[in-house]
């Protein structure tokens, strides 16, 4: 199973129109992942999102962040969502 970041989807579904960060508001407005981009964990039962926790050093800190991946299941079904989304006036 590939993983695909948002960065990635966003060109993969670029024939919709869509940014990274608009995809990301569209997923928050639906309640499929939270603030901090992680989804609830039917969506990823179902074999659609994942995440990782990654860390960083910033000014000799270490910080924590959240990196959000679409599976190759999840592709087809976030195109289905937010044309679905998009088409909605």
């Amino acid at each position: 199973m590939r993983l695909h970041t948002f960065y990635q989807v966003a060109r993969l579904l670029g024939d919709l129109g869509l940014g990274r960060n608009k995809i990301f508001q569209i997923l928050m407005k639906k309640e499929i992942i939270n603030n901090r981009h992680i989804p609830q964990q039917k969506f990823i039962d179902a074999g659609y999102l994942q995440y990782k926790l990654k860390e960083k050093y910033l000014a000799s800190k270490k910080i924590y962040y959240v990196v959000l991946y679409a599976t190759d299941t999840g592709i087809g079904w976030l195109r289905n969502l937010l044309i679905e989304e998009t088409t909605v006036v």
